[in-house]
């Protein structure tokens, strides 16, 4: 199985202070369903071909971020998967150790042919 995948982060317009942050994405494929997987912030895109998980991916992101922002919950979400918040509000994503850890999706995709790759996207500064 081949996944050529790039994926375009675009993250909403409600984000004024901005970081680049590393974002690694797992590309699978499950009963002819293609999938992204970000461990480091447990979300999701699926979808019948590649663009449709690609799109699927960057909708499910776009939502995480606009509710946990909207909410105030983002640094505490973030917090629970395991991400590290400086005092100047940079943010880094878990080591795949703690994935391995504490995401049985994770564990489980030792038994499946995937790719792993990274991106960069922008996340809002904000002080832990």
């Amino acid at each position: 199985m081949k996944f050529d995948i790039f994926v375009e982060i675009v993250t909403t317009g409600k984000m004024k202070q901005n970081n680049k942050t590393n974002l690694s994405l797992i590309a699978f494929q499950e009963d002819k369903v293609h999938i992204l997987f970000s461990p480091a912030l447990d979300l999701y895109g699926y979808g019948n071909t590649v663009e449709e998980a690609k799109q699927s991916f960057i909708v499910s992101l776009n939502k995480f971020l606009d509710y946990t922002i909207e909410n105030k919950t983002l640094i505490d979400e973030l917090k629970r998967l395991g991400w590290k918040i400086s005092t100047n509000g940079k943010w880094s994503a878990p080591t795949p150790a703690f994935y391995i850890k504490n995401s049985d999706t994770f564990k489980d995709l030792w038994n499946k042919p995937f790719r792993k790759f990274d991106k960069i996207i922008n996340l809002p500064l904000m002080t832990a």
